[in-house]
């Protein structure tokens, strides 16, 4: 998988040739995300003619603590961007969407330090996805432009993979995060329009400090 290998990458990148000595961040910490690539990889209406960009760039926020060097919780809030879609009717007129899609869970971390600073650990939360639809439906056959716009919330589980590297009280992270589906099947589009299913991947990078 190329989140992965992304991972691996950074992963390498954050061991720095030192004599440093182990940190210990047991305790309260926070930081910020840049979510590099966010996936949503959202449902379409099936057989339509559809182009649009499914991968956008977003932010967060986590607020932790670490108990020790095997486990923690954590507070997770992430903006994922929006994607977009532009579906052509069969009168070639357009309808175009997009959606705005955001997450909030509460997390379980459980990894190890395999060399001196640096930690893999697994994730697995449950939380909150939001969608927020909107768009417009200019087929001519109701002679009108129909707005487009819904919002909806689920529940669901999250889990994924990273990497810590520890300097000081700072710390910098590489993550592959799979977070929970939001939203429906998509129906038809002359008559119907909902918030797109989608289970949105994302790999991002993080810096955040123990307090």
């Amino acid at each position: 998988m190329k989140f992965i290998k992304k991972i691996a990458v950074l992963t390498a990148s954050m061991v720095i040739a030192s004599s440093a000595q182990a940190v210990d961040l047991t305790g309260l910490y926070g930081g910020v995300s840049y979510l590099a690539e966010v996936n949503h990889d959202e449902a379409r209406i099936s057989g339509a003619t559809a182009t649009g960009d499914q991968k956008d760039e977003g932010y967060g926020a986590f607020i932790g603590y670490q108990y020790n060097d095997l486990l923690g919780v954590q507070l997770s809030y992430k903006d994922l961007g929006k994607s977009h879609t532009t579906y052509t009717n069969v009168d070639n007129t357009l309808a175009p969407i997009s959606t705005e899609r955001q997450s909030a869970s509460l997390d379980l971390l459980v990894g190890k330090e395999i060399v001196s600073n640096l930690r893999v650990f697994a994730k697995v939360g449950y939380g909150l996805m939001y969608a927020e639809t909107s768009g417009f439906d200019y087929n001519s056959v109701n002679f009108t432009t129909a707005k487009i716009g819904e919002k909806t919330t689920e529940w669901g589980a999250n889990y994924g993979l990273g990497a810590q590297y520890n300097y000081g009280k700072f710390f910098v992270r590489a993550e592959w995060e799979q977070l929970p589906e939001v939203g429906g099947p998509q129906c038809d589009a002359v008559t119907c329009f909902q918030s797109p299913a989608s289970e949105p991947e994302v790999f991002s990078v993080s810096i955040g400090a123990g307090f």
